[in-house]
């Protein structure tokens, strides 16, 4: 059993968002997210919100603190080192999380799978490696992970499904850069859906102008 918060819709539910959250948070961070999406427009009144909380582990760039994290870190100004065992590992976990909503009678293409920061790392990775389209990806202040590979190991016809891709244009965690490289390498892969936007002045965190774009994103994919 994956250690998830689980928010059910009033009625049936019909669709499903899978959230990850960030290093050293939890789900509960993204408790009131199909809230704020509903008030920007998303039709989401019959969405369940999967918000699984990643494990805690040791975080090299923390001195070997343990939080919880989707994988360890080594530096937020160089990807020279990754790690690439946790992030296979999580997507493992992410297949595990997508079945589950299967097997509970929510169609493939009404799953989505969304994250911030680590969390948008490993839906992009996701987004590249799943061998069967979803309903759409998207990825807050983050990257695509494992770039620097010479080849990718594995492309899946997942990179076909919807990608929103968001970021602050002033975020100082994750540079901006890193995210814009991750965009040209998607559409160079295969993501011919991808819709990717900037946030003049906005740092490492969502504002109301992300929320609004992506709940438009939603809109259109739930059709």
């Amino acid at each position: 059993m994956i250690d998830s918060l689980i928010l059910e819709p009033e009625g049936k539910a019909d669709s499903a968002i899978i959230m990850l959250h960030g290093l050293g948070a939890d789900g509960s961070d993204f408790g009131h997210f199909r809230e704020e999406l509903i008030a920007s427009g998303a039709p989401l009144e019959s969405t369940r919100m999967v918000l699984p909380n990643a494990p805690h582990i040791p975080i090299s760039m923390n001195n070997g603190y343990e939080m919880r994290g989707w994988f360890d870190l080594y530096s937020l100004e160089s990807r020279d080192r990754e790690d690439a065992e946790g992030i296979k590992k999580t997507f493992q976990l992410i297949r595990r999380l997508i079945s589950e909503e299967e097997s509970k009678g929510i169609p493939r293409d009404r799953i989505f799978l969304g994250g911030f920061s680590q969390g948008c790392c490993m839906t992009l990775y996701a987004a590249v490696q799943l061998d069967k389209p979803i309903g759409g990806f998207f990825g807050l202040s983050g990257y695509l992970p494992l770039i620097d590979k010479e080849e990718v190991e594995h492309v899946g016809s997942a990179i076909k499904s919807p990608i929103f891709i968001g970021y602050g244009e002033e975020d100082s965690v994750v540079p901006p850069a890193f995210t814009q490289i991750s965009v040209s390498y998607l559409r160079k892969l295969g993501a011919d859906k991808l819709s990717a936007h900037g946030y003049p002045g906005l740092q490492h965190s969502i504002d109301l102008d992300e929320i609004g774009d992506l709940a438009d994103f939603l809109a259109t994919v739930l059709r």
